[in-house]
Parts: C-alpha cells; structure tokens; sequence
C-alpha cells in the first residue's frame, strides 16, 4: 500500500515538474590581456528549455559583455600604463602565476618580498549581482594607497551598467590555439583557460609552446625510470599518438579534452590529469592496457 501511495505521489511530481526544463546556468567569462586579467560572473541563474537556448543566452551575454569590453580597454590601458609611470611595480600579466586574492587591497601590504612577483586578485564589485574581478602582476611591493586609487579607477572604467553599451562592436576576443606533443607513452597539452584578443592570441600560443619545451624533457625522464609504469599503476603503456589520431581527425590537440572527460575507454583507452596553473591549462595523458585510476590519477 505505502508503495502504491509513493508511485502515485512520484507520478503526481513528475507531472507538475517543468518537463522541458532540463538544464541551468548563469553567465561567466575570463579574459586575459598583456596588462591584465578580468573574471566577470553573473549571480543570476536561468533555466533553458534546450542546450540550444542556453548556447543562445551565453552568446547575448558574451556580445554584450565584450562590446563594453571593447569600449574600456583603452582606458584601462591608459590608466595601466600612467601607474606604471609613477613606479607602482605593475609588471606585464603573467599567465602561470596562481593569483593572491585580495579581500581589501591593503592585505598588499603584508605580501612577503620574497613572494614577487606575484598575482594579486582584487574585487571590483561588493554588493552587485555581478561579480567583476581585476588581476594584475605585481613586480614589488606597491603603496597601499596608491593601489586604493588604482582600484577605484578601474572599478570607474569597468563598470558594468547591464545593458553593456547594445549594439556596440564586440571585442574579437577568443582562446589562442593550444600547443600539443606526443613522446612515445605520453602525450602532453598546454593551453588557454581564458579568451583574450585577437593581437595577442600567437604571443599567448608562443608562451605555451615554452612551457611545452620545459615541461616535455622532465616527464620523459620521469617516464624513462625505472619502475615509471608501476609507480603509475598501469600494466603496460601503449604509444599514445596513434591512440589520439584515431580518435581526433582534425586538430589533434583536441584529444586531450580540455573540457573534459578525463578518461576514454578503449581500447585503446585514453587517461589524463588536468592541472590548472593560473591562466594556464596542462593536461598529461597515456594510454595503458590496463591501469588503477585512483593511482595513475594520483600520480600522473
């Protein structure tokens, strides 16, 4: 009988509840620039009817975000460029530090010297239902106050009215192109987590292609030891390239699934581990015969 009443009670629910309905989201953006990074985040979820109405929504949201984009980078570059003048010890972004985030800029001033340079995150907004925050590189220690000022300047020019200035031309931001090697059992991906312009997009690709080349020897050698495979937990390793390409067709670096999953079965089987540093995305990745996820996981 309690059976019954349940399916009844479940049947009844399922009625009521919006069946086209199916998924959530609320808008968010990275950007990155030679002088600067930007998180902007809306606190107001929407519920979509289809994944096409979300991609819709994300797609108004990002014309309009990166057209304001557009209309303030100038002046943040000026405003950038004139505390620079005046010896604050603003360095170019440096895309592989993880930032400090900054609750009230005067925490600057208890940054140990030792630590520069250093990221520092700062929030451009308190009570909006937007959430807006600038990054920069510290090369020194900065005055506090004259930090203060900085902040207030770039809250004035980044401000976020809603409507973002419709009808303006968007910022032609978008990822630079990811670098990818393959080296007999391992294959290595290093690549963008944020958008940043057009003009900047082959330096952006140049720098992943450096840590490409620092990264790439020291795993070969790791993979090279003694012991490598069962410190890893797989039982035999399998050229992973081959693997990749008959999986990806066109841009193999794809493969790697920076947006995820970690792990295709096979065979032959794919396994990865993400590593996110800063503003930049490092993916390893093998294909074993047979493997331990928790170790090769834990490990890789």
């Amino acid at each position: 009988m309690k059976a019954t009443i349940f399916s009844v009670l479940l049947a009844m629910l399922v009625a009521l509840a919006p069946a086209d309905l199916h998924a959530s989201g609320a808008y968010g953006t990275r950007f990155v620039g030679q002088d600067f990074g930007l998180t902007f985040q809306s606190r107001v979820r929407k519920r979509f009817v289809d994944a096409e109405q979300g991609r819709r929504y994300m797609a108004s949201w990002d014309g309009r975000y990166y057209s304001h984009l557009n209309r303030a980078l100038p002046a943040v570059t000026r405003l950038l460029n004139k505390a620079r003048k005046r010896g604050l010890g603003i360095g170019k972004l440096r895309l592989e530090l993880m930032a400090l985030r900054l609750v009230d800029v005067a925490e600057a001033g208890r940054i140990d010297r030792r630590s520069y340079p250093v990221n520092v995150e700062i929030s451009l907004t308190d009570d909006d239902p937007f959430i807006q925050r600038v990054e920069l590189t510290l090369v020194r220690p900065i005055n506090r106050s004259a930090l203060k000022r900085l902040r207030v300047g770039l809250a004035k020019e980044l401000a976020w009215t809603g409507d973002g200035g419709a009808g303006g031309k968007a910022l032609p931001a978008r990822r630079a192109a990811a670098a990818c090697r393959f080296d007999g059992g391992f294959g290595l991906y290093v690549g963008p987590l944020a958008k940043t312009t057009r003009q900047a997009q082959a330096a952006m690709t140049r720098r992943f292609e450096d840590e490409l080349a620092r990264i790439g020897p020291r795993l070969k050698e790791r993979f090279a030891a003694p012991g490598a495979w069962r410190e890893l937990g797989v039982d035999k390793l399998q050229a992973v390239e081959p693997a990749a390409r008959a999986r990806k067709a066109g841009d193999i670096c794809q493969t790697f699934n920076p947006w995820g999953p970690l792990v295709d079965d096979g065979p032959p089987a794919l396994v990865r581990t993400d590593i996110r540093v800063g503003a930049i995305q490092i993916i390893a990745m093998i294909s074993p015969t047979k493997y331990n996820w928790g170790k090769v996981n834990r490990t890789l």
